[in-house]
């Protein structure tokens, strides 16, 4: 199964709904992570073996995060695109 971190960003309405279909998703504000570092939550969602869902441009750095977090900013941008019409 596809697992999900979200991020302090993103509406909890994003949980849900991905959760309604099937999804698991782990939301940091759940975790005690709300407000901690890009690295902290990073290092989650890599234990956690899951995608990280956010609008933080900060990880967008590739020098910082693997290419893997760029190609989850794209995946987040259809996702949020197809739940939007449905």
């Amino acid at each position: 199964m596809i697992k999900f971190v979200i991020d302090e960003d993103m509406p909890r309405s994003t949980a849900r709904a991905l959760a309604e279909r099937g999804f698991e998703c782990l939301d940091i504000r759940d975790y005690g992570l709300r407000g901690k570092s890009d690295k902290e939550i990073f290092e989650f969602a890599q234990r956690e073996k899951a995608i990280l869902l956010t609008g933080d441009m900060g990880f967008g750095n590739i020098f910082f995060f693997p290419l893997v977090v760029i190609m989850a900013f794209l995946l987040l941008t259809f996702l949020m695109r197809y739940l939007r019409k449905n």
